[in-house]
């Protein structure tokens, strides 16, 4: 059987502990029994699980298997956008420029204090907020299509 996870070198690095990410959203008590034994293995200090959470085997599974739950993450989806009367806003919307970048690592380390590593107590602020810094920045160099401000 294929590991059912993978190691995140560059979070392990930025976070100082060694964090895998589990590939699957569903479990059963084989795959359960492959991601703990994948953990040991590779000496796993955080796992990130992201479930379907309609899956009432999984959830079981994970409450037994003293997994925390830290957070809940939505999709929202908009159809019929082409019905809709144009947005004219107040404010000019554009790409960013690399002299936004000051400023927007300044409103990322303080705009997601509801996520999950905020809640998890593992992980401490001042690194959280140093996390999202490095997140826009990225994301700004190439990592995301676009940045708009």
């Amino acid at each position: 059987m294929i590991a059912p996870c993978e190691f995140l070198e560059w979070d392990t690095h930025f976070f100082q502990r060694r964090i895998g990410r589990v590939t699957v959203h569903e479990l059963d008590n084989t795959l359960m029994q492959a991601i703990l034994t994948w953990c040991d293995d590779n000496k796993i200090d955080c796992l990130y699980f992201l479930s379907h959470p309609e899956h009432a085997v999984t959830a079981q599974l994970l409450t037994a298997h003293q997994f925390d739950f830290v957070d809940i993450r939505m999709t929202l989806e908009k159809t019929n956008i082409q019905d809709q009367k144009p947005f004219t806003p107040d404010v000019k919307i554009r790409p960013h420029q690399e002299s936004d970048i000051p400023r927007l690592k300044q409103i990322a380390s303080q705009s997601y204090r509801a996520s999950r590593f905020y809640f998890d107590t593992h992980f401490p602020n001042t690194l959280c907020d140093q996390f999202y810094e490095i997140w826009i920045e990225k994301s700004c160099s190439g990592y995301a299509d676009i940045v708009l401000v």
